[in-house]
């Protein structure tokens, strides 16, 4: 190659280092999305509950039980005898007691208005139960759940979210009618359900 070839090739390669590079094609498509969630919820709650009622004892004083006169070696007559029918009310026994289980379940979740229903039922559907020790029992009755200011079998209230600060924490109550009672111990056969919605 000359001397001459050489430059002008010099000169070409210069020229093509030198031409501006042409950009690559670029192509940018927006696209929409979303996601549904179909909601969430979160019930937390104890799948055991024991209830103890503390030892108690009452004294009742029926009074004056009058005057009564005996003879040497036979029993005292005359006086005010205690029957069945004339026996006081001891006070503090009530034959109906009003329990309410503090805090007894939580929920937490997501719902499409932000709000869910709450309901409580015992078990066999029965607006009663009874728990037995044997002949002995109680009957639950009036089972209701609460939340805040509001007390009743199925309440709404609002979810807000998932986390456990954002919980809606809740109470159960019952009534006891205890007439039926015969003998201290354990009486079982106890069983409610809590059952949480989406509204």
């Amino acid at each position: 190659m000359t001397m001459k070839m050489k430059m002008l090739a010099c000169i070409l390669g210069l020229g093509l280092l030198s031409a501006p590079m042409q950009a690559a094609a670029v192509v940018n498509a927006d696209v929409t999305w979303d996601i549904d969630f179909k909601g969430f919820l979160i019930l937390n709650y104890y799948s055991e509950q024991h209830l103890v009622v503390n030892a108690m004892e009452a004294l009742v004083d029926e009074g004056s039980g009058g005057t009564w006169t005996m003879t040497w070696g036979n029993s005292a007559s005359g006086g005010n005898g205690l029957t069945n029918d004339t026996l006081k009310d001891a006070t503090s026994i009530p034959s109906n007691v009003t329990v309410t289980l503090p805090n007894a379940w939580a929920l937490r979740g997501l719902t499409t208005n932000g709000t869910a229903k709450v309901s409580i039922a015992f078990k066999e559907g029965t607006t009663t139960q009874e728990l037995t020790n044997g002949a002995s029992k109680v009957t639950a009755q009036h089972l209701k759940v609460s939340q805040g200011s509001v007390t009743d079998q199925a309440i709404t209230i609002p979810v807000t979210g998932l986390l456990k600060s954002q919980a809606k924490i809740g109470n159960v109550l019952m009534d006891l009618d205890i007439s039926g009672l015969t003998q201290a111990g354990v009486h079982t056969g106890g069983k409610f359900t809590i059952t949480a919605e989406a509204i």
